[in-house]
């Protein structure tokens, strides 16, 4: 099978006629953001978005990823919106730190289990992780969307569990200045029989903790439609802490009074007593402090936002600005602050890298300069071998004529002088006429010895009679 995946032309079918859910009374719907005009309303199931959210958090070390099920829809005035009802994790892709990429085999698994859902449920987008790097569509997740998610209502996904953002992407229309665009918020919606645990989900995914104890949250009375909540306010975050440890406090110091009231104490301990309960105290205050002053920056913080928001809808209101620009320029600026964190950590990288690159490259110069003291030495080594070998058959070749000269001497020596030579030969002629005779001589005397009668042996002498004594011949026998 080929690597590449082969698209084919898509059928574009008109959106059906279908009730929103904000209008539905058997749904609660709380908007995440503040949606602006432009933005194309996305409903998300709250089961939906709370699996992907924990998908997100399964492994923050590389990108995670998959589909979303549902229907892309006109209401009753023929303005489009896109319901989320079902997510499928993809369980078969190429994914690192930075990208992620779907393969044959994940939409093989998207295929079958498409199958067990029914017919009128469509892939409508897809979403995936940006772990720690911003929510933002990169190159690679533009080819997705042009290949993949092409149509004019399908959305796209992206969550950052580690820094607790998401946002949902939507076509513009032909003509746009950008072709995809970040919407500035979406809704989730519910049955109204959990529409408490729907307000504190969506508390959490905008400021990160619940704020169930705000009585400005809580629904009160009924609406013949299903309540639409836009959350806001952040001044109310740490009030659920500070009531808890003023609770404890107060538990804490009924049962000191208790204690000091129903126990037998000297006058020492309830002097330790007390100074503990003061050291109590002091920290109370440093805690109340500690609290007021949070308290007092969200709070200051939360009105410099709404002065923000002011001044943005002046500005759109005055055609100065284009609806959702100033958070597009923040979003931007929190992009660009990372990418300069991620250079920060590249140079340090590259720093590094630099220090053990010229240590490698010292410790390669040392080795080099080693080396050719190895080969210089080397060398001075051939050439004394060269002078020896040189020397060696010198010696030899002498050696070879002091040889031919000694011979060449010995002749000489003997043929400088011929009575040397005479003597010699003399010498010589006599040594070989006294062995001749001495031979001759002795043949002669074997011969005569043999010629002799009792056939060559000379007649031995009769035996001589021992002359014993009489003593001798008893000592040793006759």
């Amino acid at each position: 099978m080929s690597d590449e995946i082969q698209f084919g032309e898509l059928e574009e079918s008109v959106p059906e006629r279908r009730l929103r859910p904000s209008e539905n009374k058997q749904f609660a719907v709380v908007a995440v953001g503040d949606l602006a005009d432009c933005d194309l309303p996305i409903f998300v199931d709250m089961d939906v978005m709370l699996d992907m959210e924990r998908h997100a958090l399964t492994d923050t070390t590389v990108e995670l990823g998959g589909v979303m099920l549902g229907g892309q829809y006109e209401d009753e005035n023929g303005q489009p919106f896109v319901l989320v009802s079902v997510n499928l994790r993809a369980e078969h892709y190429e994914s690192t730190k930075g990208s992620f990429k779907f393969t044959h085999e994940t939409w093989e698994a998207f295929t079958r289990q498409r199958d067990e859902f029914p017919d009128d449920l469509e892939m409508v987008g897809w979403y995936h992780t940006h772990p720690d790097w911003g929510v933002f569509l990169s190159g690679m997740d533009m080819f997705i969307c042009d290949n993949f998610f092409n149509r004019p209502l399908d959305i796209a996904l992206v969550i950052d569990p580690c820094r607790d953002d998401r946002g949902m992407f939507q076509w513009l229309p032909a003509g746009a200045d950008q072709q995809i665009h970040r919407t500035d918020g979406f809704y989730l919606f519910s049955s109204q029989l959990r529409q408490s645990e729907l307000i504190e989900f969506c508390q959490h995914l905008q400021m990160g903790e619940s704020m169930s104890r705000d009585p400005r949250y809580v629904p009160s009375g009924t609406s013949p439609s299903a309540p639409v909540v836009h959350i806001h306010d952040q001044r109310g975050q740490t009030m659920a802490g500070a009531i808890t440890g003023a609770m404890m406090f107060q538990f804490l110091l009924i049962l000191v009074v208790a204690w000091g009231v129903f126990s037998p104490l000297g006058e020492e301990e309830v002097e330790e007593d007390n100074k503990k309960l003061v050291a109590i105290v002091e920290k109370l205050d440093a805690i109340e402090d500690a609290v007021t002053s949070e308290r007092l920056v969200k709070s200051q913080l939360w009105e410099a936002e709404l002065k923000l928001q002011a001044v943005e809808r002046a500005l759109v209101e005055a055609g100065r600005l284009a609806p959702g620009e100033l958070s597009r320029l923040a979003e931007n600026e929190a992009q660009i602050a990372a990418l300069n964190e991620h250079l920060r950590t590249s140079a340090a990288q590259t720093r590094t890298l630099s220090a053990e690159l010229a240590e490698a490259n010292d410790r390669k110069n040392r080795a080099m300069r080693a080396l050719n003291r190895t080969e210089d030495d080397l060398g001075k080594v051939n050439v004394k071998v060269s002078k020896l070998s040189k020397a060696n058959r010198a010696l030899e070749k002498d050696a070879k004529n002091v040889k031919s000269e000694s011979a060449s001497n010995a002749i000489k020596l003997l043929m400088s002088d011929y009575r040397w030579v005479v003597g010699l030969i003399l010498a010589t002629i006599t040594l070989i006429g006294g062995t001749a005779y001495a031979t001759l001589s002795l043949s002669r005397v074997s011969q005569a010895a043999l010629a002799s009668p009792g056939g060559g042996i000379a007649n031995e002498p009769p035996p001589v009679e021992p002359n014993w004594t009489e003593s001798e011949e008893d000592e040793y026998g006759s």
